[in-house]
């Protein structure tokens, strides 16, 4: 719901770290991140299975700690009781022996640090061979009021209920010192942003409601379903819905929205066309109440998105300035929306000479497909550069159950088979069926091979119209070590997802994966095999 009181108008003022001694310049950046592969040079057929390769850069002890926390991850009632052990054992052992344990084990292995100085050893370990990094502050952001993420087991993560604008400009400062991190440790990797942490959840929840319901207002308006609104069916239903608007006044604002003066106003059009700070005034001439008004932001709600959305620049400024690329991540499907209006704000405004702000796909909702079809048109027709993670999603549980206490469609595919088949899909959009191929820039996030198989094929074989300088691969930090360093090795753009931060705020996001990510645990016993494989050889030959 709306706020209960007055929102403080954050003025968003920020520190920015000491830059480095020599940044690199967009045209830079780019050609450093291209030089490990020509397009001209051919993929060499992968061997993942080599653990020479993969492990090359581990040490023994390293292996074997990493085989101890792969095992535990497989045993299914220890991962999905995790968190109430931890609880148990602190209560019996105490939190500093439990803290010891947890970080000389499960953080050792799949965090980097507990701050942006701390992580530097693995950042530059990353670097030896040939991986870059994908730096992420790991704290989440949920609805803190809701029963599904307060408690149930299938939702694990930590909830950090909004607790104001001045923690919201803390957490500004934590993704400004990690921007600052990545230039210094890995000026080709990424800094990892999530939107939550930099406004109210519920605030992402009235706009991404707001922003359906103007969606729905295009459908309402588009009479023949034919998913485009002529001049009739628009001037029609804006004397319909508005006073105070003549026909002449109706056809010219029609005839400046049909930007590529094709006689319709497309999706593409009408998502550029009515911002969402405008809604409010509009809705003030409405005949009649409707979604649309219902879900119009309050004076206050706006002082908030534009606190918001200036934090989301601030961050991407910096990082233009320092040449360093963004991925915002994904999350709930109730926020998403909002969360694609300001990573396209923000896409508008700094991709126009490089990828620098990259979105986030997740295979598994059934409208993903179609939206990438459309942000690729949209980049065409802007003349800016797509950049777009793509992953399976971590949230299936989740999203089902509220969308069955909710009454709501099920926005999550069928099952597995679907799941696997949607990334597929999304994979040869981007790669095939760019409109703009020489401007896409696909970032594919996976831990299934078949999934890593398919990208390379496409690019070794030519049917990719995206060059290989382009792709990137990413798999979290001490998982699918076999298909990473594989990659890297082989002169492609490889990526490890590098959490960090206190140890009390990483643990929860981690036990998350865990739990959600089962495709991605899937690769756990050929991964744990392969360790103690390279154990023995280097042990007895």
């Amino acid at each position: 719901g709306r706020p209960s009181r007055p929102l403080r108008s954050s003025p968003c003022r920020f520190h920015r770290p000491r830059p480095m001694r020599s940044r690199l310049a967009p045209a830079r950046l780019l050609a450093r991140s291209s030089r490990r592969l020509s397009t001209a040079t051919a993929i060499a057929p992968l061997d993942f299975t080599d653990p020479r390769t993969a492990f090359s850069g581990t040490s023994t002890a390293e292996l074997l700690r990493g085989a101890v926390v792969l095992t535990a991850c497989t045993i299914r009632p220890f991962v999905m009781n995790a968190e109430m052990l931890l609880g148990l054992s602190t209560k019996v052992f105490g939190k500093t022996f439990t803290d010891t344990v947890v970080r000389k084990t499960f953080f050792a292995h799949f965090v980097a640090g507990e701050s942006a100085e701390g992580i530097k050893p693995v950042m530059q370990a990353l670097k030896a061979q040939g991986v870059g990094g994908i730096l992420d502050y790991a704290a989440e952001a949920d609805m803190g009021d809701n029963p599904l993420t307060a408690g149930n087991a299938n939702q694990p993560a930590r909830v950090y209920p909004y607790a104001g604008e001045d923690e919201c400009d803390a957490n500004m400062q934590h993704f400004l010192t990690g921007v600052k991190a990545v230039a210094d440790t890995s000026p080709d990797g990424f800094a990892a942003i999530k939107v939550t942490a930099l406004g109210d959840p519920k605030l992402l929840e009235r706009i991404s409601d707001s922003l359906s319901a103007i969606q729905g207002f295009f459908t309402s308006l588009d009479k023949d379903g034919n998913g485009g609104l002529s001049k009739e069916e628009f001037t029609a239903g804006w004397l319909e819905a508005f006073d105070g608007v003549t026909a002449e006044q109706a056809g010219k604002y029609f005839d400046k929205y049909d930007t590529n003066k094709s006689g319709e106003i497309d999706p593409i059009e009408w998502s550029l066309m009515i911002p969402i700070e405008e809604v409010p005034k509009m809705v003030s001439k409405c005949k009649k109440a409707g979604p649309v008004k219902s879900t119009a932001l309050s004076p206050d709600e706006l002082v908030a998105m534009k606190n918001m959305l200036s934090r989301c620049d601030n961050i991407c400024a910096y990082a233009a300035e320092l040449g360093v690329r963004l991925m915002i991540d994904a999350e709930h499907f109730h926020m998403q929306p909002a969360i694609d209006q300001a990573v396209l704000t923000m896409q508008l405004k700094y991709n126009k000479t490089y990828p620098a702000v990259y979105n986030t796909y997740q295979a598994y909702l059934r409208r993903t497909p179609g939206k990438l079809r459309e942000d690729l048109e949209r980049c065409k027709r802007e003349d800016i550069h797509f950049g777009g993670k793509l992953v399976r999603g971590a949230y299936m549980v989740y999203e089902r159950e509220r969308a069955a206490r909710l009454g709501f469609a099920d926005p999550i595919q069928p099952n597995l088979e679907a799941s696997h088949a949607s990334y597929a899909e999304c994979m040869t959009e981007m790669l095939v069926r760019s409109p703009v191929p020489e401007k896409t820039s696909p970032f594919f996030a996976s831990h299934n091979e078949d999934s890593v198989r398919m990208a390379v094929g496409l690019l070794s074989s030519g049917e990719s119209k995206v060059t290989s300088d382009k792709v990137g691969f990413g798999q979290l930090l001490g998982m699918s070590d076999h298909l990473t360093f594989t990659l890297g090795g082989a002169g492609l753009k490889a990526y490890k997802y590098v959490p960090y931060g206190p140890l009390d705020e990483v643990m929860p996001y981690l036990l998350r994966r865990a739990q959600e990510n089962s495709d991605a645990l899937g690769g756990a016993p050929l991964q744990r095999a392969m360790m103690l494989a390279e154990v023995k050889r280097r042990m007895f030959g």
